[in-house]
């Protein structure tokens, strides 16, 4: 389908988020003269950009969209986040539809975070039910965001906005910053019919913040079926918001899934995500037979080669002689190789270790490690 727009300047701040680098716009308001409008201060991200898969030119013009939008009968209409307009884009076949604008004020090797809000819009023959936005900064990807689902008719006027964000470290004062659709599967083929297919995403309230705090669910981690894992989040003085709507600093999970979490502060919001793994776990602590505490940063502490599944633990360590020489409830034990302040001598230690499972089974395991240094 052939597009025609026209690119509309005009000088517009958003009250409250002026800031020493933002976009201009924040808002995306402009005014829509037909197919392919942009918002003033906004140009789309060209097809033969590196960050851009649409093959033609006319494969890469999103649309300004309102409620009343001039493709109203195909879907390609919606309710704003903010504001009077919002850019909708899609991802099919030989099609990617986004928006960039270049950036000034950066301070290097500092942190910012894009935030925005993003939906699943649809449209007559884009009915994929779920999507992205990739932001890229200049050339590199920043991040994916966090998928947003939507079973709504293609052609709804009250769907959900959530939001997201992305952080970036500026390497320069200026970046051009891109922000296109993605979809979370590989069918991008157009269809009236098929509702993983072409995909159609809506974005809204963009802007930037410069972050001075850091969050980390940590790496994608594996738990055992049945086994309770505390994500963490907590920074003083923030506000949480998780996928299932949450608001506390921590979420207790026991099973599978993707996790996210929105932390705000001064005004900031950063965005972590983790993926939880299910295995069948053989409940039984197991140690290492060697550890080396002396003083080079490797292998110093006596500490469990797998303890997964293991809710309470008691570790009791014996010399050669059967005299304790150390006792922890710690569940990574932590044995520095010191017994009363002085170094242990080298030799066989033995360990006896009662722990209880998290199916609530008490059980005892016994074993011997070797002390050298």
């Amino acid at each position: 389908m052939i597009k025609n727009y026209s690119i509309l300047i005009f000088l517009f701040f958003l009250v409250g988020r002026l800031l020493s680098q933002d976009f201009l716009n924040t808002d995306l308001d402009g005014i829509i003269s037909g197919s392919s409008s942009l918002p003033f201060n906004w140009e789309n991200v060209p097809f033969d950009d590196v960050t851009c898969t649409a093959e033609l030119a006319n494969g890469a013009t999103p649309d300004l969209t309102d409620l009343f939008g001039p493709e109203s009968i195909t879907g390609v209409l919606g309710n704003p986040y903010s504001g009077n307009t919002f850019v909708s884009g899609v991802v099919a076949d030989s099609f990617q539809e986004g928006i960039m604008q270049t950036v000034s004020g950066f301070n290097p090797n500092t942190t910012y975070s894009i935030n925005f809000q993003q939906s699943v819009v649809k449209q007559i023959n884009g009915l994929d039910q779920s999507g992205s936005w990739a932001v890229y900064i200049d050339t590199l990807l920043a991040g994916i965001s966090m998928p947003t689902f939507s079973d709504v008719p293609f052609n709804s006027i009250a769907f959900i906005w959530e939001e997201r964000s992305i952080t970036f470290t500026a390497t320069s004062t200026t970046h051009t910053i891109k922000l296109l659709p993605m979809d979370d599967d590989s069918n991008s083929v157009p269809s009236t019919t098929d509702i993983t297919g072409a995909l159609r995403m809506g974005i809204d309230s963009i802007f930037i913040s410069s972050c001075n705090f850091e969050i980390g669910l940590g790496e994608d981690e594996t738990i055992c079926v049945g086994e309770h894992l505390m994500l963490d989040a907590s920074i003083s003085n923030a506000s949480y918001l998780w996928q299932d709507s949450s608001s506390n600093a921590t979420l207790n999970i026991s099973e599978k899934g993707s996790y996210w979490v929105a932390v705000t502060f001064e005004n900031c919001t950063l965005i972590d995500s983790i993926h939880i793994s299910e295995e069948e776990c053989q409940l039984i602590p197991s140690l290492p037979t060697i550890f080396t505490p002396n003083g080079d940063g490797m292998n110093d502490r006596l500490v469990p080669i797998d303890n997964k599944g293991i809710t309470t633990i008691n570790t009791i360590i014996f010399n050669r002689w059967g005299k304790k020489v150390y006792e922890t409830n710690n569940p990574l034990i932590e044995w520095d190789g010191r017994i009363n302040g002085d170094d242990a001598s080298e030799g066989v230690y033995f360990w006896v270790i009662s722990y209880t499972d998290i199916y609530g089974v008490a059980k005892q395991v016994k074993g011997s490690v070797t002390l050298t240094r």
